[in-house]
Order: C-alpha cells, then sequence, then structure tokens
C-alpha cells in the first residue's frame, strides 16, 4: 500500500466511519502519542448524515484526500448512508471492520414511549432510552397522581410481573454478536461473555465503558499498524489512556436488580448513583423521573 505519509508529506489518514462509539475511538486514537506525527485521525457519523448532499458537503475531495485506512463499525443500520459512503471513500483505502457494540439483555424492558418528542432543550427527547414499563405508568393519571415512593413501589411490582425471559433476551444478544463478527475483521463475542458479568461494559444499551473501547482500538491498531509503528508502545499509550477513561458515561441507564440478581453482576452496586447529563441520580430517582417524563435541564 502507498502511503501518502510517505509521498506529499501529508499525514495518513485514518476515517473511523460509526455511531457514537466513533467519538470514543476517534477521541483516544488522537491521542496515542506514538501515532501523532504519522498518521490524522478523521471521523464521519453515520447516523448524524442524514439524505441531504449538504450533510456531505464536510467530507468531499480534500477530506478524503490523504484517506489510507478506514474503520468503517458494522452493523444493520443506515443502508442507504452506508452506501453513498462506499461511494465516496477513496477506491484505493483498505478497509478494516469493527462490530458495533450493543447489550439488550442488560435493559430487557427497553421499548418505545408515545411521550417521546422534540424540544427545545431535548432535541432528541427527555430519555434517550424508553423503557415500555415506566412510559405505560406515565400515560395513567392516577398514577401520576400518586407520591413518588407509590410511583417507584408500582414500577417495581409490574416490572417484576413483565420481566421477559432473561437467559433467551442474553441468547438473542449472543446470536447478534456472533453475526456481526462473522462480518467483522475484530471479533469481541467472547470477550462479551468472558467479561459482562465481571465488569460493567455498558453505560446504556450502546454506550461504552472504557475496556470495550480499549479492545476495539487495539484490535484495530494491531490490523492497521502491524509492520508500521511499534505495537508495543501504541498499547502502552492505549493502556495508560484507558486507566482512568470511563467511556460514555454522560448518559447513565439503571440496570433493574432483578436483572442484577439473575446475571450476578459482581460490578453491580444497588447504591450507585448514575450520570444523567449534570445529574446524578439513584435508581429510585431514575425511574420516577422516567415514569414522569420530567424535565431535568434548567
Amino acid at each position: 500500500m502507498a502511503w501518502n505519509g510517505g509521498k506529499s508529506g501529508l499525514r495518513s489518514g485514518v476515517l473511523i466511519y460509526s455511531n457514537c462509539q466513533g467519538e470514543e475511538l476517534h477521541r483516544l486514537a488522537t491521542r496515542i502519542q506514538s501515532l501523532q506525527q504519522r498518521f490524522e485521525f478523521k471521523l464521519i457519523l453515520y447516523h448524524a448524515l442524514g439524505e441531504s448532499e449538504a450533510h456531505w458537503r464536510p467530507y468531499g475531495e480534500a477530506f478524503m484526500r490523504n484517506v489510507d485506512i478506514v474503520w468503517e463499525q458494522i452493523g444493520p443500520d443506515y443502508v442507504e448512508e452506508r452506501a453513498e459512503f462506499h461511494a465516496r471513500r477513496p477506491a484505493g483505502a483498505r478497509v478494516i471492520t469493527f462490530p458495533s457494540f450493543s447489550m439488550l439483555s442488560l435493559w430487557p424492558l427497553a421499548g418505545s414511549d408515545p411521550r417521546t418528542r422534540r424540544e427545545p432543550r431535548y432535541p432528541d427527547g427527555r430519555y434517550l432510552q424508553p423503557d415500555f414499563v415506566a412510559a405505560e405508568l406515565g400515560v395513567d393519571p392516577d398514577i401520576l397522581a400518586g407520591s413518588d415512593d407509590a410511583i417507584f413501589q408500582r414500577y417495581m411490582a409490574i416490572s417484576a410481573e413483565r420481566m421477559p425471559n432473561l437467559d433467551r433476551r442474553l441468547g438473542l444478544d449472543v446470536a447478534k454478536w456472533r453475526q456481526r463478527d462473522s462480518q467483522s475483521d475484530i471479533p469481541v463475542t467472547d470477550f462479551l461473555m468472558d467479561r459482562f458479568r465481571r465488569c460493567q461494559l455498558f453505560h446504556g444499551l450502546d454506550h461504552l465503558t472504557g475496556e470495550p473501547l480499549g479492545v476495539i482500538l487495539k484490535g484495530l491498531c494491531e490490523r492497521t499498524f502491524a509492520g508500521l509503528a511499534d505495537l508495543d508502545r501504541i498499547n502502552q499509550d492505549i493502556e495508560a489512556m484507558l486507566e482512568f477513561y470511563v467511556g460514555a458515561d454522560y448518559l447513565q441507564t439503571p440496570v433493574h436488580p432483578q436483572v442484577a440478581r439473575h446475571f450476578g453482576l459482581e460490578w453491580y452496586d444497588p447504591q450507585a448513583t448514575y450520570r444523567y447529563y449534570a445529574n446524578e441520580w439513584t435508581y429510585r430517582d431514575y425511574i420516577v423521573r422516567l415514569v414522569r417524563n420530567a424535565p431535568y435541564c434548567q
């Protein structure tokens, strides 16, 4: 492969094409000290592109000129945007694929909420991971007229009754992981199965902690820079960054206690508080606000 850095004086471009998980990978990759002088990391978020030509304008010829490597996240959605990206990326770029992470079995009550709507302070809705039990209770005026304690007790009773088969949900997650592994250069299923009970890997359905981000980034770097850079030094840089890196923790969705007990989550703390933008809530706080669809921005 011809590297632009050796011909034009430009740093060779590594383009990350991903969902929001790519923001964290990009943030980490740009801070790998041993690569900063030779490689430029770029980012395109496929869920932010839309269908308009104007959305693609920042990613024209000048943006793509030095791109030698593409780190492409595999997923089932945004098919039209992906096809457009494939048409626009440099034809000679080497493509390395990695999977999109998600884990529904830790949040088996995730579902739609008819109250979700765009508001000036909440352009994506107030709560980005709806819960179908909370949504049902939240449209019942008698429930909403009750105390916070009554709301929480009612939610816990109904959610226990409506809890799906958790082992089956985990099986569906594993099947999805293995299917994505089959399309990716960086497999993750064995890592996820080995670690999810012992360590917190997710802040929400698809918001990752530092450890899985490190696994993906190390795998991508190994595939990309073997023979071109010092992999031991790269891994040392990554490990140093990850020592205190918490990942995408700005939206943390609490795990239901029944789910934690069923899976034997060693990292679960029933007294923990959860970050939701500028807020710190207990599990009870979060559930009551979710049922009430309460505003939280000042």
